[in-house]
């Protein structure tokens, strides 16, 4: 019986000890993307003096969100163009994650510029 309790003892030290080890998690490769990195890049868009800034954020190889950040696209458009500018700058970023890329992305009819604007500022962020 005194053989028995020695032997749990022993085995319960034991396990406490390579319960304490000092093993390092797992490291990803250095030339994996971080998680959740924020790429920003910039294009020109309709207006001459301010370029579009975008800010895309990436888990792995895929786009979780893209947002405008600046922008000179006038919003005040004759004939409906400046609904056509907003719409381009709502939906184009969210086309775009959808697609995972600018690949297949359409352009906003009547905010052409401002929508390859967009697509060029994300692909500038990618180093496309």
């Amino acid at each position: 019986m005194k053989k028995f309790a020695l032997l749990m003892a022993l085995m319960l030290c034991l396990v406490s000890l390579v319960a304490c080890g000092d093993k390092k998690p797992a490291e990803a490769p250095a030339d994996a993307p971080a998680a959740g990195e924020t790429l920003t890049g910039t294009a020109e868009g309709f207006s001459n003096d301010t370029e579009i800034e975008v800010e895309v954020v990436k888990d792995g190889d895929t786009i979780t969100a893209v947002t405008v950040t600046n922008h000179g696209e006038s919003i005040e458009g004759v004939d409906g163009v400046s609904e056509k500018v907003v719409e381009a700058i709502d939906a184009i970023p969210a086309a775009i994650v959808e697609a995972n890329g600018t690949d297949g992305v359409e352009i906003i009819s009547g905010a052409t510029y401002t929508s390859e604007g967009i697509m060029n500022a994300v692909n500038s962020a990618l180093g496309q």
